[in-house]
């Protein structure tokens, strides 16, 4: 019996970890297309997770909440914060935040 609990942890570990590379790299490549759309350059090393809870989508499934940070500027002198919040592998909100500018794009 105590095998197969182990098992069962050691798969939902492994299927955690997995998915939130995956969710990350959907993350950093939804930042960069709409960074180059507003002509701000993302600093990709600075993309990390925020916080992660459970939250059902819209159909009552059950998913992942996960939000990032991540960091851009606009002229390579000044960096900027913004996050973008996913729910399973959709992308749900994203942030820009600079000076006295704020926008929100909900997805």
């Amino acid at each position: 019996m105590s095998e197969y609990v182990f098992s069962l942890i050691l798969i939902l570990i492994v299927w955690y970890v997995i998915d939130s590379i995956r969710v990350k790299e959907i993350a950093v490549q939804h930042c960069k297309r709409l960074c180059l759309a507003q002509e701000f350059h993302l600093l990709d090393e600075t993309v990390e997770k925020y916080s992660t809870k459970p939250m059902r989508d819209q159909s009552g499934l059950l998913k992942l909440l996960r939000i990032y940070s991540f960091q851009y500027t606009l002229d390579d002198l000044q960096r900027h914060s913004g996050k973008i919040t996913m729910l399973g592998q959709r992308v749900v909100r994203v942030e820009f935040e600079h000076d006295e500018y704020l926008q929100t794009l909900n997805a």
